[in-house]
C-alpha cells in the first residue's frame, strides 16, 4: 500500500503574434510595387494542453507515466519566409499531438 496515483495538466497560451521581421499587418513591397496587407503573416492566438498521469509503488522504486503533449491537436505556425516575393511564403508548424508512456527507476 502508499501507492500514488500523480495527475498533472499544463495549458500553455499564446496571444497573437507575427512571424516574419516586418512585424506589422502592411508593408511596403518591392516585388509588387505596393503595400502587401493581409498576407498569412500573423499568427492568431492559441492554446496548448498537456497531460500526465504517474504510478508510483508504496516502495517509491519505480514509476511509470502516460503523457500527451499538445492533446487538443492545436496546429499554429511557428515562422514564415518570403523567399524573394511576396506572393509565396513557406511555413513551418508546431509539432502534432504525441502521446507517449515512460518509465523509470530509483536507485
Amino acid at each position: 500500500s502508499g501507492a500514488t496515483i500523480t495527475p498533472w495538466a499544463q495549458v500553455n497560451y499564446s496571444s497573437s503574434y507575427f512571424l516574419s521581421l516586418w512585424n506589422v499587418d502592411c508593408y511596403a513591397s518591392i516585388a509588387s510595387g505596393g503595400q502587401v496587407c493581409n498576407n498569412g503573416d500573423k499568427q492568431k492566438a492559441y492554446a496548448t494542453v498537456d497531460l500526465s498521469l504517474r504510478y508510483a509503488p508504496g516502495d517509491k522504486k519505480w514509476y511509470a507515466e502516460a503523457y500527451g503533449t499538445n492533446v487538443t491537436g492545436e496546429t499554429y505556425a511557428t515562422f514564415n519566409r518570403r523567399n524573394g516575393n511576396d506572393f509565396v511564403t513557406g511555413y513551418a508548424f508546431n509539432a502534432p499531438a504525441f502521446y507517449g508512456v515512460r518509465a523509470g527507476v530509483y536507485f
